[in-house]
C-alpha cells in the first residue's frame, strides 16, 4: 500500500487508503519536500522550516508512533512505499 505524507505548520499528515493519521510536528515546518526513503516504519524525508536556509532531513518512526496514534502494527507493515501529498 502506498501511504501520502504532507505537513505545514505544527501538523504532518499521513494518509493511508481511507485513514488519516496526524502528528504534530515543528510549528516552522513550512512542507515536506521530497521522500528520500521508506524502510522498515522509518520515513527519511526532506523538510523545509521558515528560518532554515536548506531543507533538513527529517526521519519519521511510524514504529515509535503506532502506539500513540493507536494503529496496527499489520497497518505499518502493509506500507510499501511513501509519497508526497499536496495540500
Amino acid at each position: 500500500m502506498t501511504a501520502y505524507l504532507a505537513g505545514r505548520g505544527g501538523l504532518s499528515l499521513l494518509r493511508l487508503q481511507t485513514i488519516i493519521l496526524t502528528f504534530s510536528s515543528p510549528k516552522n515546518l513550512k512542507r515536506y519536500t521530497k521522500i528520500e526513503s521508506f524502510q522498515s516504519g522509518t520515513i527519511k524525508a526532506l523538510a523545509e522550516y521558515e528560518g532554515e536556509p536548506v531543507p533538513l532531513l527529517e526521519e519519521i518512526d511510524l514504529n515509535e508512533l503506532r502506539a500513540t496514534l493507536h494503529i496496527s502494527e499489520a497497518l505499518v507493515q502493509d506500507i510499501t512505499e511513501v509519497q508526497l501529498e499536496v495540500v
